[in-house]
């Protein structure tokens, strides 16, 4: 058949109503605040037991050591039952930051690592986590802190000693830490999810 004067040979079609244009763009999923503070502290509890376990120059025993570390495993069941409201708190984050500090020179104590580099430079993380504006700043200098102190235990110590695990495993632990300190800085910015 032909169609009539004025009429089309093909169906007519209903208009597609379009997709309403969105004025923010997608925010992509983030961890909980509790969920990425919890996986730091493994992260740092994982390196610090290893330097505890692999360093030969501790004065305090095997066993004492193993003690230490599920004390660190503690630590980290405890983290888990705080509640997450809290950790957007000054208070909190700078208890955390502390206590984290504290708890990684005592560590470094405990592993025979005495020079007073390592803690200088645990304490510039500190400042780099507080100060620095991107993540990619944040990596540079807290890579930079460690490859400096590096250098510098090189120069003054390494070279009259054989290497060990345990001297090679504070360049990790000290990157895990500033890791550790650039999340912890940022949640109470807003860095995570409540």
């Amino acid at each position: 058949m032909v169609p009539a004067d004025g009429e089309s040979a093909q169906p007519v079609t209903a208009p597609v109503p379009e997709a309403p244009i969105s004025s923010a763009a997608p925010q992509p999923r983030s961890v909980g605040t509790a969920s990425t503070f919890s996986m730091q502290q493994v992260l740092l509890t994982i390196a610090l037991s290893y330097l505890l376990l692999f360093t030969k120059s501790s004065a305090f025993g095997t066993e004492i050591l193993e003690f230490v570390v599920a004390g660190l495993l503690l630590i980290v069941l405890v983290v888990m039952v705080i509640p997450h409201h809290l950790w957007r708190t000054r208070l909190v984050v700078w208890a955390v930051v502390l206590g984290n500090t504290a708890l990684c020179a005592n560590v470094f104590y405990m592993a025979g690592l005495v020079d007073p580099g390592l803690y200088v430079s645990l304490l510039l993380l500190i400042v780099i986590a507080m100060y620095a504006s991107s993540v990619d700043m944040h990596f540079g200098l807290s890579l930079g802190v460690c490859v400096v102190y590096g250098i510098v235990w090189y120069v003054l110590v390494g070279r009259a000693e054989p290497f060990a695990e345990g001297d090679l495993l504070r360049f990790p632990v000290l990157l895990v830490i500033a890791n550790f300190y650039w999340q912890i800085m940022g949640m109470r910015a807003g860095g995570g999810s409540a």
